[in-house]
């Protein structure tokens, strides 16, 4: 199982903070030794948190990772995948820090490509297979057992913070989380990969795929390239060629879907209309667009697809309604790739992660926003009654967060939380658990 932080797409852009400051700025803004805010109410009493008559989400203790001696890390979670009860965290920016009794020191920056963290919160680094600063955009998926499928950009760096990176190779890894087995350069394209909006990495039948919209000229982006292995031989596919502005891509018991985003030419006037496209197992031809939203007058955005429980696609995507509100809907893939069941999530523009599946539930984590601007976590389950609020806890990082399975029974959630120096880090990486029960 598989769940990368909350930047897909747009929000996924290295180093940015969903209205927060910029955790790769932090240096340039305040230096490491100006004082910042931890909330320090952010382990009350672990309880229970009841949100339906029959499930349970308790909330653990948030544990800062550590690594071993007196060192802590800090990774932007761009990628978070889950083997067991480990959980790959991995991204750029990283920040590694030596704790003494009360000072903590920058030691190394963009230095490793993630860690990997057990059950009680202890990691262990994951060294970079190229030049830590040239890694970007990292997507991971549960490769076998100890193992992780790795993507990256390798690109010069940025001009200036907020830039897509100027991607000169794409990269495919297989990590044990301290040697890479496997590593090899993806075959190259035509046009300028635009990986900042690639899909999640996933596992098909036949090896791993992934979604990556391309530019060519001045077009925002002019198609998506799918990227899938087989046999151990990756090929290239040209898929939903137009103005693309989003693509995610899942596997259900028929074989892969993609979302993708773009006008309706057929319309008078379409921004953003949803469409489906589905290449079924052991074909090598994707089939035609099934348009499952049309977007006049309520443009579609951030669409996810995600495997989750029962062979089924779950389906979550924003609408901006004519009031300028906006809606997060979820819903599942049906039959002839149309949209069923789709409830309104939240009424928040803060975006859900991609669902996962814990045994035999499918779960949604997404970040819930108050009117009283204070923020709250939240845990769905889906079900044929809509989505079921878990839990509702206090929202504890400052930015970019991600989750993944733990087990079969728990959800771990990691993120960034700020310290105050120099006691503290200036931000290192927190996990929280979330232990789930039905009955």
């Amino acid at each position: 199982m598989s769940a990368h932080s909350q930047m897909q797409r747009s929000r996924r852009a290295v180093g940015r903070l969903q209205d927060r400051v910029s955790i790769a700025a932090l240096p340039l803004l305040f230096g490491w030794g100006v004082a910042s805010t931890v909330p320090r109410s952010l382990n009350p009493q672990a309880r229970p948190v009841l949100r339906n008559d029959s499930c349970v989400a308790s909330r653990g203790v948030l544990r800062p990772v550590k690594l071993t001696g007196d060192r802590r890390i800090f990774v932007e979670p761009e990628a978070v995948a889950s083997n067991g009860s480990l959980i790959l965290v991995a991204g750029q920016p990283t920040y590694l820090w030596s704790v003494k009794a009360s000072y903590a020191s920058l030691v190394g920056r963009d230095t490793v490509l993630g860690v990997i963290i057990d059950s009680v919160a202890n990691a262990t680094i994951i060294p970079a297979p190229i030049g830590a600063k040239r890694v970007q955009t990292v997507r991971a998926v549960a490769g076998g057992a100890g193992r992780w499928a790795v993507t990256f950009a390798e690109a010069e760096p940025r001009a200036k913070l907020g830039d897509d990176p100027r991607v000169v190779a794409y990269w495919f890894g297989i990590t044990d989380g301290t040697r890479w087995l496997r590593l090899e350069k993806l075959p190259p394209v035509d046009g300028e990969l635009q990986t900042s909006s690639a899909s999640s990495l996933i596992q098909t039948s036949e090896g791993f795929a992934i979604a990556v919209p391309v530019r060519r000229g001045t077009a925002a982006a002019s198609a998506i390239e799918i990227f899938a292995e087989h046999a151990g031989r990756w090929t290239t596919t040209e898929v939903a060629p137009g103005i693309v502005t989003y693509a995610s891509l899942a596997t259900d018991s028929i074989g892969l879907v993609l979302a993708a985003v773009y006008p309706d030419t057929s319309l008078r006037a379409d921004h953003n209309s949803l469409w489906f496209y589905r290449l079924p197992i052991g074909a090598r031809t994707w089939g035609p667009p099934v348009r499952a939203i049309v977007g006049e007058g309520r443009p579609v955005h951030h669409p996810l697809l995600s495997s989750v429980a029962n062979h089924t696609i779950a389906v979550t995507w924003q609408v901006r309604i004519p009031t300028k509100a906006i809606e997060t809907r979820v819903g599942v893939l049906g039959e002839g790739m149309t949209l069923r069941d789709s409830s309104i999530l939240t009424r928040t523009r803060e975006l859900p992660l991609p669902a996962m599946r814990v045994r035999d539930l499918s779960i949604l984590v997404a970040e819930r926003r108050l009117q009283d601007s204070t923020s709250t976590l939240g845990i769905w389950r889906m079900s044929n009654r809509g989505p079921e609020l878990m839990a509702d806890a206090p929202f504890p990082f400052q930015g970019v967060f991600g989750a993944a399975p733990i087990g079969n029974t728990s959800v771990g959630v990691v993120g960034p939380v700020m310290g105050t120096p120099p006691r503290d880090p200036v931000v290192s990486l927190y996990i929280q658990r979330f232990d789930l029960k039905c009955w």
